[in-house]
């Protein structure tokens, strides 16, 4: 495989291939894969206008010197302009936290921090954005590793930041995986719980400053595991959020570790936790665990990254889908509060590494379909065809799909899910992490943006080939212990100290629907950064009815602000809700616009929050549009000829609507 890449770059250089390149080369990637196939990526630039090719290649040598390449499939996206532009130097210029602190990476902070501070090399730290001031923009919460303070930002009304996390008083120093800005009294506050590796601590909003609550969660039993992702939603009804919290075990030494095993459907993970509210308005009372009772012990043993809420077969009450690493997913069904795992029968185990989830509908016809965040590698797709790969046998489909990348389930509408992740094209995420279907352009039809790559170290030298080939090769068939599968594991990890890297360098990717499919346009939007991203949120930081996104990464800088340059004259119309039989967020309701639908959630894809804020694309269409929103508590309301290029924010019950228009779309200066 490194030879046929290496021949495909000088190939390449010479203008050899056959393809037609505009320009100059930005980028170009290549992966060889099963029965002589060669998936492609070239980006290019000419005369200021971007380039991007993507398709597959039939490869065949016939000598030392002679390769033949016979094209299967190729899609070209260009663009003026990029679809985003990164204007972070020009938001954090009068920033001292950003450019002392988030402009650097992980691997610089561990170089200088001490060990015992908790910061690990994997980078696995969120972003959420809420608004605490209730001024209608969002804030910024950036997670940081251990040792770090975590940060809180504000944008002004020139779209520039600053720093306020001394003033609210949410710098800690804690490993902080995820944060989630949730009006949990229902005072018309947002309040902010920050999940640490080691357990989550509340912050009472008490208007222009938080107060710390560190007993607010009682646990019914002690964790076993670090905590990553967290979600949230009203499961009971009862007009409160609740808490779903995921648990997973990180490698930090040999003796430390619980290895995954088997490596394709491991059952050895820590369990996750349910949480019910009952906090008072005045900030008293507790999150109880209710895991056990409400029925969220069944298959609670995997590794998981992230949980997702949706009511997504309709019947009032949010149901969950946890993504899992190393195998099968879970979807607890919601039963007037009670959960039951019907992952198998409704079609979603999706055997896999699951990193994240999401939900949006993709088909417009009303229903949530599901996205599901996993693996795509060359490397490991070649492996498992290898008739030495031992641990496939019996299991070979189950190891297949672990390299064959993101899943995308049609909500059947029936209890059941159809895969149409192939016919949509939408399986190629490289290593991924978050992921979430939002309509960027406003034009109506929702993208699938996805946060890829694994550990980028100083060496090029990548790990993903020997991962496959000495780690999960070596995998037991049961979960019984391994000395060559720990083996692997351990020798896998002294190399990552070692500064060599594990499927690095590897840029982020957009779907666009076009023509009833989606087609990869990454090389064009502006997002495909290589730096180690895992968190993303989409917030319309200045106004202009154009979603934006806040990226978080593991390399430096850790956050990019990207401003949307691509909606260009697509009109658009965007909603707040304040519930009052519901919860105060609205968190669980659906509306629709012109036939569109989407669901209003608190903690989607990887350690992610987007805004609250629902923003609807119109295409060109400038016409009045009609609305309906399906509350929570089972109220539903419906709004006639409703303007576009407005936010209204909507009360549950009330016929009244506040509006204020969109600003003026101001580029600033990338």
């Amino acid at each position: 495989a490194m030879e046929l890449r290496g021949r495909l770059h000088r190939a390449l250089e010479k203008g050899e291939l056959p393809v037609a390149i505009q320009g100059k080369v930005r980028r170009a990637e290549f992966y060889p894969l099963p029965g002589d196939i060669v998936r492609y990526e070239i980006a290019s630039e000419h005369d200021g206008k971007l380039f991007y090719k993507t398709g597959e290649w039939k490869t065949a040598s016939g000598g030392s010197n002679d390769l033949s390449i016979a094209p299967l499939e190729e899609h070209t996206s260009s663009a003026a302009e990029p679809y985003f532009r990164d204007v972070t130097a020009a938001v954090f210029e009068r920033v001292p936290s950003f450019h002392e602190q988030l402009s650097r990476g992980v691997p610089y902070w561990r170089a200088r921090l001490d060990p015992a501070t908790g910061i690990d090399i994997y980078g696995s730290n969120g972003i959420a954005v809420g608004d605490i001031d209730g001024d209608g923009t969002d804030e910024v919460y950036v997670c940081q590793p251990g040792g770090l303070p975590n940060r809180l930002y504000k944008f002004g009304a020139d779209g520039l930041l600053a720093d306020i996390t001394e003033t609210w008083g949410v710098g800690i120093l804690d490993d902080t995986s995820a944060a989630l800005f949730l009006d949990l009294r229902n005072t018309g506050r947002q309040d902010l719980v920050v999940l640490r590796s080691g357990g989550p601590v509340l912050f009472l909003n008490e208007g222009g400053r938080f107060s710390i609550r560190t007993d607010a969660f009682r646990f019914a039993s002690r964790p076993s595991g670090g905590f990553t992702g967290m979600a949230a939603a009203d499961f009971d009804r009862d007009g409160k959020l609740d808490l779903y919290l995921c648990c997973y075990v990180y490698f930090r030494s040999e003796a430390q570790y619980t290895y995954a095993s088997p490596y394709h459907d491991a059952q050895n993970g820590p369990p996750n936790f349910l949480f019910r509210n009952r906090l008072n308005a005045d900030g008293t009372g507790v999150f109880e665990d209710c895991t056990a009772e409400t029925g969220m012990n069944e298959n609670n043993n995997r590794f998981s990254f992230a949980p997702a809420w949706c009511d997504f077969n309709g019947d009032g009450w949010p149901d969950l889908f946890v993504a899992n690493d190393f195998g099968r997913k879970n979807l607890y069904l919601n039963k007037a509060g009670h959960f039951h795992d019907v992952a198998r029968q409704a079609g979603v185990e999706d055997i896999g590494p699951g990193m994240s989830a999401c939900w949006f509908d993709y088909d417009h016809d009303g229903r949530p379909d599901l996205y599901v965040a996993n693996m795509w590698t060359d490397a490991g797709q070649r492996v498992v065809q290898d008739k030495h790969f031992t641990p496939a046998r019996g299991e070979a489909e189950a190891y297949q799909r672990h390299t064959k990348g993101n899943s995308l389930f049609r909500n059947g509408g029936d209890g059941t899910f159809e895969e149409t992740t192939f016919q949509q094209h939408v399986e190629f995420g490289r290593w991924a992490w978050s992921s979430g279907g939002h309509d960027l352009n406003n034009d109506g039809e929702p993208e699938i943006f996805i946060t890829c790559g694994m550990l980028t170290n100083t060496s090029k030298v990548d790990l993903m080939s020997f991962f496959w080939r000495q780690v999960v090769a070596r995998s037991p068939v049961t979960a019984q212990p391994s000395g060559a599968y720990e083996n692997g594991w351990n020798a896998l990890n002294q190399f990552i100290r070692e500064e060599y890297s594990w499927s690095g360098r590897e840029p982020n990717v957009l779907h666009v629907r076009e023509g009833g499919r989606y087609v990869d346009v990454s090389g064009v939007s502006g997002l495909d950064f290589a730096d180690d991203s895992r968190a993303y949120a989409v917030t319309d930081f200045d106004g202009d009815g154009r979603p934006d996104i806040l990226l978080k990464s593991r390399l430096g800088p850790q956050v990019r602000v990207l401003q949307n340059n691509w909606a260009g004259s697509n009109h658009a119309i965007a909603f707040r809700l304040h519930g009052t039989k519901s919860n105060r967020d609205g968190i669980g309701a659906r509306i629709q616009v012109n036939g569109k639908t989407k669901w209003l959630d608190a903690g989607s894809g990887f350690l992610s929050q987007h805004s609250k804020t629902l923003l609807f694309g119109l295409s060109t269409k400038a016409d009045p549009v009609n609305v309906r929103v399906m509350w929570p508590s089972g109220v539903e309301q419906k709004f006639a000829n409703l303007e576009p290029g407005k936010v209204y924010t909507i009360s549950e019950g009330s016929e009244e609507v506040e509006t204020n228009a969109f600003r003026p779309h101001r580029p600033l200066p990338s």
